[in-house]
């Protein structure tokens, strides 16, 4: 395979040098993480960490080392995100295994686990019994497993292969046995499982952009499964419908924890209120944007 073709000069093969060169590649690209990026990329194909790429700028890369660094920052370079490079991202301080098969997880849905940890009680020594909806490479569901040993999580997503990374991941981290990947769209595959109305939580983080908006967002976002970041015509139609499907399969007072869109939490609320949901909270990311709307299902004497 040729040498990616926007190289005007081969890559130095001084590490130091390899990565100021990848640098300079990289600003011209429109990347404001291009050194960080430069250096993550010479970690991956030296199989280091990043704190001995930048301690030993004197290392020399074989010409093998070389030619897989000029592909990956060509490939950088082309706004290709850099998880899918080296197939690995960090949520909730975890690793996770992704692929162009699978959004890559995000540091604003942090704050979904975040919520429903705030919502639920996981103290009390009872089993905790959740879904997560559209679990992509499982993040949220593994997440909280690894940090609740006494949780069973049922998570859901319409494409085999994501399901397929998820399955790896739940490995990875050693939860196969409370984290279940289940096929299908939405709560559809909880039917005939026994669990309406045993559900502590649900939480998604489903898709809420619509058709019109998939040119305008930033080449990165293009790069990942149109079907997990498009809704469709209207943004809400997938939250809409979860919400109307929650009600059966959650428990009296259980929990439903949605990440929304920017500008969308307000209607999102109407949508719970609307379909009696009760106590709604709205969570806002490290931007301030109103991310994470939860809200309470009702109570047995409501």
């Amino acid at each position: 395979m040729p040498a990616p073709a926007h190289n005007r000069a081969r890559c130095p093969a001084a590490l130091g040098d390899a990565i100021t060169w990848a640098t300079a590649h990289l600003t011209t690209a429109d990347i404001d993480t291009a050194r960080l990026d430069a250096e993550v990329l010479a970690a991956y194909v030296l199989g280091e960490d990043r704190t001995f790429v930048v301690a030993h700028p004197e290392v020399k890369l074989s010409d093998r080392e070389v030619w897989l660094y000029e592909l990956a920052i060509g490939r950088r370079a082309e706004r290709v995100p850099l998880p899918y490079l080296t197939g690995r991202a960090e949520f909730c301080s975890l690793p996770f295994i992704v692929t162009p098969q699978v959004l890559i997880p995000r540091p604003e849905t942090e704050h979904l686990v975040e919520t429903v940890e705030a919502c639920v009680d996981f103290s009390g020594g009872r089993r905790i019994i959740g879904t997560e909806v559209g679990t992509g490479c499982g993040a949220v569901a593994i997440a909280l497993a690894v940090r609740y040993p006494a949780c069973i999580i049922y998570a859901t997503d319409a494409d085999i292969e994501a399901l397929a990374v998820a399955r790896r991941n739940i490995t990875h981290h050693g939860v196969a046995d409370r984290v279940v990947p289940l096929a299908g769209t939405l709560l559809a595959p909880l039917a005939g499982a026994g669990l309406a109305g045993q559900l502590d939580f649900i939480a998604a983080n489903l898709p809420y952009i619509a058709d019109e908006e998939w040119d305008d967002l930033p080449p990165e976002v293009r790069h990942e499964p149109r079907h997990a970041v498009i809704a469709g015509r209207d943004a809400l139609a997938l939250v809409r419908a979860l919400i109307g499907e929650a009600g059966s399969y959650l428990a009296p007072n259980g929990w439903l924890c949605l990440e929304v869109g920017a500008g969308e939490a307000g209607r999102v609320v109407a949508l719970l209120t609307d379909a009696g949901f009760r106590d709604p909270r709205v969570v806002r990311d490290l931007a301030g944007i109103e991310r994470v709307v939860a809200a309470r299902a009702a109570s047995c004497d409501a």
